[in-house]
């Protein structure tokens, strides 16, 4: 919320001038008897076209380059360092499930049992602000000292056939390895 918030005093800043002069030259028109000033909407006084773009670029110029800033963001660019700094995740939870790649992810919890899956697409991570939930999308077998159970091809786990969601109150520690070191 405080970067959406400095991002709207910055871009305000930035158009300030531009914003006066279009107030100057529409808005604040003074009277051709000097006694007062006038709207050259409301007195019928011909209007340049292009001022039809002025609130699409109001709008449109702000979002543009929001799009854009994010996009360098989650490229790791130079613009996205400047405006973000180093990390853009606020806890090293949202930085681990923000980057995208498939995750192989085991997890023991408090009460000493395993639990283990693929965090993929159709998996899901809470972000900053909100507890620390993780939907693993396919749930893996694994032994009790937390091995991951082998299918018929040793490079395969085995499904459990079914999803699961963990509340990270209820975890002692996780591990996640990429899936592609995994499969």
């Amino acid at each position: 919320m405080y970067r959406f918030v400095g991002f709207s005093a910055m871009f305000h800043a930035a158009l300030a001038w531009p914003e006066y002069l279009l107030w100057k030259t529409y808005l604040h028109v003074p009277n051709a008897d000097e006694t007062g000033f006038h709207d050259v909407f409301t007195s019928g006084s011909p209007i340049d076209r292009w001022m039809a773009l002025v609130p699409v670029l109001y709008v449109g110029l702000p979002v543009l380059l929001g799009f854009l800033a994010a996009r360098s963001v989650r490229r790791g660019g130079w613009l996205g360092r400047i405006l973000v700094g180093r990390n853009p995740a606020p806890r090293a939870w949202d930085d681990l499930f923000w980057r995208g790649p498939a995750l192989v992810v085991r997890l023991k919890l408090k009460d000493g049992e395993w639990i283990g899956g693929l965090f993929g697409d159709d998996s899901y991570a809470s972000g900053y602000h909100e507890p620390q939930d993780l939907l693993l999308e396919e749930a893996y077998e694994i032994a009790d000292d937390g091995t991951f159970a082998q299918g018929a091809n040793p490079e395969d786990f085995v499904s459990l056939g079914s999803s699961i969601l963990i509340s990270w109150s209820e975890v002692q520690f996780l591990e996640a390895f990429d899936f592609t070191e995994q499969n």
